[in-house]
């Protein structure tokens, strides 16, 4: 990894379930209405994560009832770093929280979350940040991201 030429790119899972039983997120997202919001919550929490727009790509949005699975991209060691302490420290669940309580109109959205690299569940590792950034590094995507291994 250091010292290297090639850019540092990596992938992750971030998994979202609602702790509301009448807020079921995979339904949200496949409602054409609801949709755009649900994304655009998803797009701006992200972006809040890293400090920049472009610090994580969403390579697809997976419905796995009653998960919400988003299947991230990373193309900067730096951007990871920051989305991994933002979600350590609770940043980018009440970010979202916040952005889909606005886009979609509701008083109060609960979530519970959950990353994952390959088999590795980081949500256990998350002290160890080198330690998540070579797990995420070590799943490797390309362009168009690949489907969910489930």
């Amino acid at each position: 990894m250091a010292g290297s030429s090639a850019p540092w790119i990596g992938s992750a899972y971030l998994f979202l379930q609602s702790t509301c039983k009448t807020i079921i997120l995979p339904n949200l997202y496949e409602s054409a209405q609801k949709k755009p919001c649900v994304f655009k919550a998803l797009k701006l929490a992200l972006a809040d994560s890293t400090g920049s727009v472009n610090g994580v790509d969403m390579l697809k949005v997976h419905c796995s009832h009653p998960h919400l699975i988003v299947q991230l991209k990373f193309c900067k060691q730096e951007n990871c770093r920051r989305f991994l302490q933002s979600y350590r420290e609770g940043l980018l669940q009440k970010s979202l929280q916040n952005h889909l309580q606005l886009s979609l109109a509701m008083t109060t959205v609960p979530l519970e979350m959950e990353l994952k690299a390959g088999n590795e569940h980081l949500d256990n590792m998350l002290k160890d940040e080198d330690r998540c950034l070579e797990c995420i590094y070590r799943e490797k995507v390309n362009g168009r991201g690949r489907e969910a291994k489930q």
